[in-house]
């Protein structure tokens, strides 16, 4: 999903904004941040996918074109062009049974891996989008933490630190989170994945200081 540092707004405890992201020294203070400030907002840009939906094919075309409820495009596509997410949304459409039948976040997502990710602009990372808003709607939102883009970035910064084992970020582009360090155990693999992605230049700084100690 959208991969970037927002204020929420939400809560009074920020209302002037995302607090110092330099006062993050240590992977807790990351995820505790994470919790607070990000994770909700994450769950929010889920549910703007518009659910009120009369058919699976429907459903399909919202999240294909990132359409929310308010009918604006979801920021993580707001730069693709709009022939090429109908492209995609086209193609999907076409395998609406196999989707339907699909029994997890694997199988929703390796069928948009298949149909839409050689589409030109659209890649992988929007395929992975798609089906977790299609997984959200169906509850079966991805227990493992799928590495691409910003995420695999995340990722290695802590494998250079030497807390993730060497190679593994780059293994199936698929980790367990219990491949992580212990305070991103807490999070579920969707969410590990987008703060891997927003906080990535953070977890370079505190990996670098980590392996510069050992």
């Amino acid at each position: 999903m959208s991969c970037s540092l927002k204020p929420n707004t939400k809560s009074s405890s920020c209302s002037t904004g995302v607090p110092d992201l330099a006062t993050l020294d240590s992977y807790e203070s990351v995820v505790a941040h994470y919790t607070v400030h990000q994770a909700p907002i994450h769950e929010a840009e889920l549910e703007k996918i518009s659910d009120n939906t009369n058919s699976l094919e429907e459903l399909i075309y919202n999240a294909a074109t990132a359409k929310c409820k308010d009918t604006k495009r979801h920021p993580h596509q707001r730069r693709l062009k709009k022939k090429d997410l109908e492209e995609a949304a086209k193609r999907l459409q076409k395998v609406v049974s196999e989707i339907g039948f699909a029994k997890d976040f694997e199988g929703i997502y390796q069928i948009f891996k298949r149909d839409i990710s050689s589409i030109k602009g659209i890649g992988e990372l929007t395929a992975y989008d798609t089906a977790l808003r299609i997984s959200h709607i169906h509850g079966c939102l991805p227990e493992r933490v799928y590495l691409h883009a910003g995420a695999l970035k995340g990722a290695k910064h802590i494998e250079t630190a030497g807390h993730l084992r060497k190679g593994v970020s780059s293994k199936d582009g698929i980790l367990d989170v219990d491949d992580f360090p212990s305070a991103f155990r807490k999070l579920k693999g969707y969410q590990l994945e987008n703060c891997l992605c927003i906080y990535k230049d953070v977890l370079k700084r505190i990996s670098l200081k980590k392996k510069a100690s050992t």
